[in-house]
């Protein structure tokens, strides 16, 4: 299975893939993170940036999960290959759209087991994610015209 989701962001491509190409700054996209960022290294080519996270799945249930950049085209497109209890691949994609932005992310996680319902209700899981952290990322994105901060 797999999940899709695309958003414009009235911003330059540049600002948009410059914010998301450092996973420190993804918490930032919810006014209460469930994604606590614990440790990444973001090397000037892109690939080989990796990350450690902590997310936060239900209240009480935290999960500790590990991905790098296997693909990086600036401007374009980062492939992010993860590792949890489930594992798979998320592809970005960014677009010049009118004077903003199309991100695209496209998630083909898995469970570890290849078990349908599993599978099933991750890709739920990652729809539900999208929807609730996309609109905040466009607000930081288009809040302002100075360019995307990377988070302390």
């Amino acid at each position: 299975m797999a999940t899709s989701y695309s958003v414009h962001i009235e911003a330059p491509v540049e600002k948009v893939f410059d914010f998301w190409k450092d996973p420190r700054n993804w918490p930032r996209m919810a006014e209460k993170s469930p994604v606590e960022v614990t440790q990444a290294y973001v090397p000037p080519e892109g690939v080989g940036t990796f990350h450690v996270a902590i997310f936060t799945l239900l209240p009480g249930i935290r999960m500790e999960y590990f991905g790098v950049f296997t693909e990086f085209v600036p401007n374009e497109r980062i492939v992010d290959k993860v590792s949890l209890a489930f594992e798979g691949t998320w592809t970005y994609t960014f677009a010049a759209e009118g004077s903003g932005t199309r991100l695209t992310m496209h998630g083909e996680p898995r469970s570890f087991w290849r078990l349908w319902p599993f599978d099933t209700l991750i890709d739920r899981v990652e729809r539900l994610g999208y929807e609730r952290y996309m609109p905040r990322l466009r607000e930081l994105l288009e809040e302002s015209g100075a360019p995307a901060k990377v988070a302390s």
